[in-house]
C-alpha cells in the first residue's frame, strides 16, 4: 500500500530500470503495439527499460499449445525456427528482477491473460515487496479494482497509458507524490483513490512503436481462417 503524502524514489532518468511484462498464453498474440509504443516512449526519455515475455513458455499457466494444434492445419514452428522455453516460468521472471532490479513493474493484461499476470507478480519475493507495480490493458481499464483487492500491486492505469506511465516514472524520479495521476487507481493503505481520465493522447505525436526487446520468433502465430458459404 502506498501513502499519499510520500514517495521514496528519487533518481536521474538514465538510471531509473521498467520492467515490462507481458503475460500471454502460447501462441495466443504477437507483439503488442501497446508494449512496442512504451519501449519507445520510455526509452525517449532516457529510462533503461527491460522485458519479459511469456508466449514461448511451455508452463501450465500459459497453456494453449494443444488448442492450436487441433484448431488448425498440422504445421512444424522448426520451420520458422521458433523455439519453445521448458524452464520454470516463474523462476526465469525472477531472475529478472534479480539481474535487472527494476524500479518499477509495469503489466498489461486482458482478461484471460490477467491469472498469468497475477501469479508472476506473486511469486515475487517478499525482498522486492518495495518495487511498485501498475498494472494496465483492457482488463485492468474494466476491473481496476479487482485488481487491487488481489494485492499484486498499489496502481492501475485505467485508459490509455501513454501519459500516465511517463508521468509516474517522472514523479518517481523527482520525488513527487505518485497518487493524484490521471487515470490511475491507487491503492491508498486501504482507500481506493479513483482518479479522473486525463486527456486523450494526440497520436501524431507518438514514436513509432520499438519491438527491439522481443524475440525474433514473436512475429510469427498460426492463423486462424473461418469461411463461410453463405
Amino acid at each position: 500500500m502506498v501513502k499519499a503524502e510520500k514517495n521514496k524514489f528519487y533518481k536521474n532518468p538514465k538510471d531509473y530500470k521498467i520492467l515490462l511484462v507481458y503475460p500471454n498464453i502460447q501462441q495466443c498474440a504477437m507483439m503488442p503495439y501497446s508494449m512496442g509504443l512504451f519501449t519507445a516512449l520510455l526509452r525517449e526519455v532516457g529510462y533503461q527499460v527491460e522485458l519479459f515475455d511469456s508466449t514461448f513458455y511451455m508452463n501450465d499457466l500459459t497453456a494453449n499449445y494443444e488448442s492450436y494444434q487441433t484448431a488448425v492445419k498440422e504445421f512444424d514452428w522448426a520451420e520458422k525456427g521458433v523455439q519453445f522455453n521448458r524452464n520454470d516460468m516463474l523462476k526465469d521472471f525472477n531472475q529478472i528482477i534479480e539481474n535487472f532490479s527494476p524500479d518499477l513493474i509495469a503489466v498489461s493484461v486482458v482478461e484471460n491473460t490477467y491469472p498469468i499476470g497475477r501469479e508472476l507478480i506473486r511469486s515475487i519475493p517478499k525482498r522486492h515487496n518495495h518495487i511498485p507495480v501498475i498494472w494496465g490493458g483492457v482488463f485492468a481499464t474494466f476491473a481496476p479494482e479487482w485488481i487491487l483487492k488481489d494485492s499484486v500491486g498499489d496502481y492501475v492505469c485505467r485508459g490509455e497509458g501513454e501519459n500516465a506511465l511517463l508521468e509516474f516514472c517522472r514523479r518517481a524520479c523527482n520525488g513527487e507524490p505518485l497518487y493524484n495521476i490521471p487515470n490511475l487507481w491507487v491503492n491508498n493503505d486501504g482507500n481506493i483513490i479513483k482518479n479522473t481520465m486525463g486527456p486523450k493522447v494526440n497520436i501524431d505525436n507518438l514514436p513509432f512503436p520499438d519491438y527491439d526487446l522481443f524475440e525474433e520468433q514473436a512475429i510469427y502465430r498460426p492463423c486462424l481462417l473461418y469461411t463461410s458459404d453463405a
